[in-house]
């Protein structure tokens, strides 16, 4: 059977681990996105996440090319979430990391000015 789940919605859930039970969701979650399923957008706004969740998240972009759109918003996402979010669509330090980021992926999140100004800094700063 071949999964075709091109879009997953799961806004206002609460799925931040430690509100479900022993099972960590985010883990799970980005567990699956590390496999390159076909999935190309996933909604997860108001979850609750943290910056712990963000890197998770992180992890698994790195080696999943298929998501084009990822919404979390709303979430308790800081700046050092932020920053490894960033750094998994464009990490910026050597040549091999900037081959093996993530070129694919859109992160729409309340963040974005935090990312965009990152960005800029660095851009400055060379």
């Amino acid at each position: 059977n071949d999964l075709k789940l091109e879009r997953l919605s799961m806004p206002e859930n609460n799925l931040r681990g430690s509100h479900s039970g022993l099972v960590n969701v985010c883990s799970l979650l980005s567990d699956f996105l590390a496999t390159n399923p076909r999935l190309k957008e996933l909604n997860l706004t108001d979850n609750s996440f943290d910056e712990s969740d963000a890197v998770l998240i992180a992890n698994a972009l790195r080696s999943n090319t298929t998501l084009k759109h990822l919404y979390i918003d709303g979430n308790q996402i800081d700046d050092d979430g932020a920053e490894a979010l960033k750094r998994a669509l464009y990490d910026g330090s050597s040549l091999n990391s900037v081959a093996d980021s993530n070129h694919s992926c859109c992160i729409e999140a309340d963040y974005d000015l935090i990312v965009n100004d990152m960005i800029l800094n660095e851009s400055e700063d060379r």
